[in-house]
């Protein structure tokens, strides 16, 4: 009997812990709005997400136990370490988060996609396939549908190093121009007024990362304590 018994345990299937580094940027999008819009549902919706997993059809006590697993949610993102190469759907990529090996091309694009607001897109300008130089050769929507897979936690480093070099590069070009500004005796007030343009915010990551991070942070899972 005793035997029976610890067979029939052994072969209850453990609850998997979940946390920032295993959801995908697909992932993000759909918990940024099931949190955004929540609801009597709103932790069901999350458990299937993050589980794959139907989660109506759970017993209560398990409800409980995913649901627990769910507060994660609250914490903020760890900070990782951006890598050099990356593999998404068994294809490889390169990072190219480095602004002084950007093309024009790229840039351009990256203040277009910017405007969208969506990862995929502006990390497309980032990412490249192995072997190829920056939209030569390969289907950018492919690349797009790819980085879906990255895990968020990759996606926000890629920001934020990106933003760090962004940010120090619209100073030093601001601080280059209004030399040169001067150099042309163009009128002070005209030097003035440049100097009051925020460059930086006019290119810079979309700030809708933090917002719903923010978000998230706040989001006070209901079935924490049951």
């Amino acid at each position: 009997m005793m035997k029976f018994i610890s067979k029939l345990f052994s072969k209850v299937t453990p609850i998997p812990n979940k946390d920032w580094s295993d959801v995908t940027i697909e992932q993000y999008y759909k918990i940024a709005e099931l949190i955004k819009e929540q609801d009597e549902y709103t932790v069901y919706n999350l458990i299937d997400v993050l589980w794959s997993i139907d989660s109506s059809k759970l017993l209560a006590k398990d409800l409980t136990k995913y649901a627990n697993r769910l507060q994660f949610l609250n914490k903020e993102v760890p900070n990782v370490t951006l890598k050099k190469h990356y593999t998404f759907n068994g294809r490889k990529y390169d990072s190219s988060c480095d602004l002084t090996s950007m093309s024009t091309a790229q840039f351009v694009d990256y203040n277009n996609f910017i405007k969208g607001g969506k990862y995929e897109e502006i990390l497309s300008v980032l990412f490249i396939p192995e072997g190829h130089s920056y939209n030569d050769g390969y289907d950018i929507l492919q690349v797009q549908n790819d980085l879906l897979q990255m895990k968020i936690t990759d996606c926000m480093a890629a920001a934020f190093f990106f933003k760090r070099q962004l940010k120090v590069f619209c100073h030093l070009f601001q601080t280059y121009l209004i030399k040169k500004m001067k150099k042309e005796k163009m009128e002070k007030s005209l030097i003035d007024q440049f100097k009051k343009v925020d460059l930086y915010n006019l290119v810079s990551y979309p700030t809708s990362l933090l917002t719903v991070m923010q978000q998230m942070k706040n989001y006070q899972m209901p079935l924490n304590n049951q």
